[in-house]
């Protein structure tokens, strides 16, 4: 009889422990998930950027040898978009990802690629990204 309670007690002291370990087990291979295409998106960012040097800057610039900036990013946006799509191929979580490239100014004149991409999962009460955000910068010579 002794031995028939303690396996009873024992299957129910599994039933209560089993819930909360596949729950963290879930939120550890959702956090992986986020911090995986997150830091794709970073790398694919900061190699659209770097596909950006191929632009011949000659072409930007006045009498006065000053760049125009925001036509230099401009110019060597599509090589930036094509260099992230590459990168980021239409798999998983990173299918089809926004790219914007910006120039800025101050206080380094460059161009800023980022890239972004709604994050597909929602779950209530656990707080998960809405977007993923890759920000790359080359600087304008």
């Amino acid at each position: 009889m002794v031995v028939s309670r303690q396996r009873g007690a024992t299957l129910v002291e599994f039933a209560f422990v089993l819930l909360p370990l596949l729950l963290l087990l879930a939120g550890i291979l959702l956090y992986g998930l986020v911090f995986v295409t997150q830091q794709a998106m970073a790398f694919g960012a900061q190699r659209g950027a770097d596909a950006m040097v191929q632009v011949d800057d000659e072409g930007f610039r006045d009498v006065d040898g000053n760049l125009d900036v925001a036509g230099y990013c401009a110019s060597g946006a599509s090589l930036a978009a094509n260099r992230v799509n590459r990168l980021l191929p239409n798999v998983g979580l990173l299918n089809e990802p926004n790219v914007d490239v910006t120039s800025r100014n101050d206080p380094q004149p460059g161009c800023t690629v980022t890239v972004t991409k709604d994050f597909p999962i929602a779950i209530p009460l656990v707080p998960l990204p809405q977007t993923i955000r890759g920000v790359g910068f080359v600087p304008a010579s």
